[in-house]
């Protein structure tokens, strides 16, 4: 089995039902949708004794995930089923008008937390931290440091394996090898010494002012990744384009006399 869902124990998940109803998979993204706004710190709120409970606009919610195709209605079914089955509560608030401020209720944390971890216990300790031993209510309520097996959609999860993606961790040898050296295009002087070395006559000059009027590319625009592979070719091209010597007549080669 899969172990989680939209970021939640899809485990735990299943077990939050009754003869009439149960959480399922457009719960858990409702879910999902509340937990990565309410990190963003841009929810309006308002404080109810130990709880900070956050306002959540129907419309919203509904605009930011078309993909659910619910109604009002509907949406608000599915968060009171939320609150029945203790992932959410509820606080109704009428001030000028009607609005449902929602925050994480006592199964949300069995539900988000990764049982696996070793640091689960601290975490709890930390939720049940008394308001008096800290300036922040909210923090008292949810706990400094507070880690969810979730992360804010369209973050960067972290890397089980960050040998993969690191590049100075990987084998130089290897073809995944993404620290190559880049190509530097060679000095005058260095094409000089290295067509002396090899004794092809090639001028260095020409060679470097022709691949830097070229970008450094050959053929149909291809990087060079080897400029001395380029002096190379060259020479070959200059050897295959060298002269036939032909032997220099004189007159008596020309003296038919001698053929008679």
């Amino acid at each position: 089995m899969k172990y989680t869902i939209e970021g939640f124990s899809q485990e735990y998940a299943i077990t939050l039902k009754d003869e009439k109803s149960r959480i399922d998979c457009t719960d858990l993204a409702i879910l999902r949708w509340f937990v990565d706004f309410q990190a963003t710190g841009k929810m309006d709120f308002v404080d109810v004794g130990r709880d900070r409970f956050f306002w959540v606009n129907y419309n919203s919610l509904l605009d930011d995930m078309p993909i659910l195709s619910l109604s009002k209605r509907s949406l608000y079914d599915r968060l009171q089923k939320m609150v029945k089955f203790g992932l959410l509560k509820h606080y109704h608030k009428k001030s000028g008008g009607s609005f449902s401020f929602y925050c994480f209720g006592d199964n949300f944390f069995d539900l988000a937390f990764s049982k696996c971890e070793e640091n689960q216990k601290e975490q709890r300790r930390k939720l049940q931290t008394p308001m008096n031993q800290t300036s922040d209510p909210y923090e008292a309520n949810f706990g400094q440091g507070m880690k969810i097996n979730s992360y804010p959609l369209g973050s960067e999860l972290p890397n089980k394996y960050p040998s993969t993606n690191d590049p100075s961790t990987n084998d130089p040898s290897s073809k995944n090898n993404f620290a190559r050296k880049r190509f530097a295009p060679p000095t005058v002087e260095e094409v000089r010494a290295y067509c002396q070395e090899r004794n092809n006559g090639i001028d260095p000059q020409r060679f470097v002012d022709f691949y830097t009027a070229n970008g450094w590319t050959q053929g149909r625009g291809k990087p060079i990744k080897d400029w001395r592979a380029a002096v190379r070719t060259w020479e070959a091209r200059d050897k295959q384009a060298a002269p036939v010597q032909r032997p220099v007549l004189t007159d008596d080669d020309y003296d038919l006399e001698k053929f008679f």
